[in-house]
């Protein structure tokens, strides 16, 4: 074959340019996280006086949300600690088996900036958001005798009116969005049970995260569904901003991701 010829050919081992960074692209999102997180700290939250026979339940809009109010689980506020942290770590973990050939930790440093950028966006978004709806909690809409005593559900301190969106969600999406994407930029010719196995392990800590944080009565429904929408918005599209000429997977590996995400889901949710 001539020598031209060859050089055009796609070279299938070849080093993904993931992840590219560009000064101004970087200033951008950091920026924009950091923007929304000074805002959410320069907004007061509204800290309201809770009698004690608790916040009436009525002005709670959705029936789905008003039909958790009565849940309490400090077992179920720690475990969500250990969810989130756990993907939190996901895409860390998942460096060990990602990466170009036997290149693994490829670009560690710059993958760790996107880690950060990410995780500042979601940070940022979650703190406006909490400063700015001022949301109760809904430990806040029971009696005084019916709450646990306990600092988690303390009515009068200022994290018992950021409910919405929930953080810990959100970190947990994160943190998933950003394993299951680097995945399918790095890994385009992974099996797709290869792929499924990801997303479901990304899906099933999103989840259980968020229905742990349900059920310890620290969120209602639609504060963990904000927050997890927000958190894998922010993963899946901080890392294909940087995928430079590395192509976009395809929509079949997002189909079997999703689905397997989708799965984990239902699983996490049943489990927690």
């Amino acid at each position: 074959m001539h020598p031209l010829l060859a050089q055009e050919r796609p070279d299938s081992t070849a080093v993904p340019s993931y992840p590219t960074l560009a000064t101004s692209r970087e200033v951008a999102v950091a920026s924009a996280g950091a923007g929304a997180l000074l805002g959410g700290f320069l907004i007061p939250i509204d800290v309201r006086d809770v009698p004690a026979s608790g916040l009436d339940p009525a002005e709670i809009m959705l029936s789905v949300d008003r039909r958790i109010v009565g849940n309490q689980s400090l077992d179920a506020a720690n475990a969500s600690d250990w969810t989130r942290n756990t993907a939190f770590l996901l895409p860390v973990a998942m460096a060990a088996f990602t990466g170009p050939g036997d290149s693994r930790w490829h670009r560690m440093d710059r993958r760790a900036l996107i880690y950060g950028e990410a995780f500042l966006l979601t940070m940022g978004l979650t703190t406006l958001g909490k400063a700015a709806f001022s949301r109760p909690r809904p430990f806040n809409y029971l009696a005084d005798d019916e709450r646990l005593d306990d600092s988690h559900y303390d009515p009068t301190a200022e994290r018992a009116f950021v409910s919405m969106p929930s953080g810990h969600a959100s970190s947990a999406w994160t943190g998933s969005g950003l394993a299951i994407t680097e995945f399918l930029l790095y890994e385009p010719e992974a099996s797709g049970w290869a792929k499924a196995g990801v997303g479901f392990v990304g899906g099933a800590l999103g989840a259980s995260t968020a229905a742990l944080r349900v059920q310890a009565g620290q969120h209602f429904p639609t504060d963990v569904t904000v927050g997890s929408l927000l958190g894998l918005s922010s993963g899946i599209a901080v890392p294909l901003f940087h995928r430079g000429a590395t192509p976009l997977p395809s929509a079949r590996a997002w189909l079997q991701a999703s689905g397997g995400m989708l799965l984990g889901s239902v699983t996490g949710v049943l489990l927690s």
